[in-house]
């Protein structure tokens, strides 16, 4: 009974041991790519999740000129970057 124990609680051990070394990779990994990385850029989705705006809502935003957003090619996909989705919401520009 007593090695049973011993043999779990090594292997929950090994588990966790295995568990912080790739959280520590990760974190490591993350400082390098920090440096050279660029604005990082919210898609609609991720303002719909944050703030409740539905993406036809966005649309009607984005036609009328009041929310900036980037496309780099005329059909591409649609990016906003934080900064100017904070400054609508609570900004001059929102509500």
């Amino acid at each position: 009974m007593r090695q049973k124990c011993e043999k779990t609680i090594i292997g929950l051990l090994q588990t966790v041991i295995e568990r912080v070394d790739t959280l520590e990779r990760r974190i490591t990994a993350k400082g390098k790519d920090a440096v050279t990385e660029e604005p990082r850029r919210w898609t609609p989705k991720d303002v719909e999740r944050r703030f409740g705006l539905c993406t036809r809502q966005q649309y009607n935003l984005r036609a009328k000129g009041v929310l900036p957003y980037i496309q780099k090619t005329p059909n591409g996909p649609v990016f906003y970057l934080p900064a100017d989705v904070l400054d609508y919401f609570f900004g001059d520009c929102g509500v």
